[in-house]
């Protein structure tokens, strides 16, 4: 067994920099980790079990078959909120039938709108609010009749899913 070597670990964040260190002098330098997708999916799903949804619309979970779903995990929430999205695209391409939003053209999409009671707490509601412009992240409703419509629809629990993708 060789005795004349020293393991030395890489602070969390950081890798060996091989273009700015000695390594025969005994000179390492540490350079932060570049930042991308894959480290972040590491950092918020490894170890954990991974989510995905079935052709029958449910979400399943199991243990981790390969390194590589790491990059596609999500947690319960997210998959349950995407669904609820999904949802909500799929009620307006009805209800829209063949309408296209335009810029300049009145649109209508559904907002949470928070405001407080006689008491002072904190009340949520669903509102509609109309729009001359596109954002790129609404849903939009040819109408505020449909819009209100969708509500029906869905429930207002599964708008508030819909609308909350930060999980």
């Amino acid at each position: 067994m060789e005795t004349n070597y020293i393991k030395i670990e890489c602070p969390e964040g950081y890798e060996i920099d091989l273009n700015n260190s000695n390594l025969k002098s005994g000179y390492i330098k540490f350079k932060p980790l570049e930042l991308n997708y894959q480290r972040v999916s590491e950092k918020l799903f490894s170890g954990n079990p991974v989510f995905w949804i079935e052709s029958n619309g449910l979400i399943e979970s199991g243990k981790r078959l390969c390194p590589d779903l790491a990059s596609n995990s999500n947690t319960y929430l997210q998959l349950d909120s995407l669904l609820a999205l999904n949802k909500l695209c799929n009620v307006a391409k009805y209800l829209n039938k063949n309408w296209i939003p335009r810029t300049q053209q009145e649109k209508y999409h559904i907002q949470v709108h928070y405001s407080q009671d006689d008491l002072g707490q904190r009340v949520r509601k669903l509102i509609v609010k109309v729009h001359m412009t596109i954002r790129t992240s609404a849903v939009y409703f040819r109408t505020q009749d449909d819009a209100y419509q969708a509500i029906k629809i869905l429930g207002e629990e599964l708008i508030l899913k819909a609308l909350y993708l930060n999980h």
